[in-house]
């Protein structure tokens, strides 16, 4: 069978993404409990691909993960050279977004967050969603590009 995930972008069509199943629950299992997961390997072997399908609400329920969590998409490549608060602010606007996504009320400490974008602030604004009961899974794609910004 050839590779579907080469010379192409990522498969966002559900039905387009297959052979993976093992990969999604082990994942899932990480995100249930809590626990950090990275998904490292070469180029074009389906990486982006798997955490879209992940994020997908209708896969949730058979990978044992509930409306609780708040999938949280982020793109590392354009945060490798930026300064923290750039950072911190991203993190706070793409949370908001998602809350809006999902129709879920908006969260002021996100908002404060945003306008004086600290370590501290993300965390509290995180803390008050935790309170409302959402688990905040951050998806950190390209991942070592941040890992390089001192």
């Amino acid at each position: 069978m050839s590779n579907p995930y080469l010379s192409r972008g990522p498969v966002r069509d559900p039905d387009m993404l297959f052979g993976r199943t093992h990969e999604l629950r082990e994942i899932a299992a990480f995100v249930a409990a809590s626990q950090s997961v990275s998904i490292v390997g070469p180029r074009k072997i389906g990486k982006t691909s798997l955490i879209y399908q992940l994020m997908r609400p209708a896969t949730w329920p058979g990978l044992g993960l509930g409306e609780d969590n708040l999938f949280i998409y982020l793109d590392c490549e354009t945060l490798g050279e930026g300064a923290h608060a750039d950072i911190f602010e991203q993190f706070a606007a793409e949370i908001a977004a998602a809350l809006v996504e999902r129709g879920l009320p908006p969260e002021p400490a996100l908002a404060a967050a945003q306008t004086k974008p600290t370590r501290l602030a993300l965390e509290g604004a995180i803390r008050k969603l935790n309170q409302r009961g959402l688990r905040i899974v951050l998806i950190l794609d390209e991942f070592e590009r941040l890992s390089t910004n001192a």
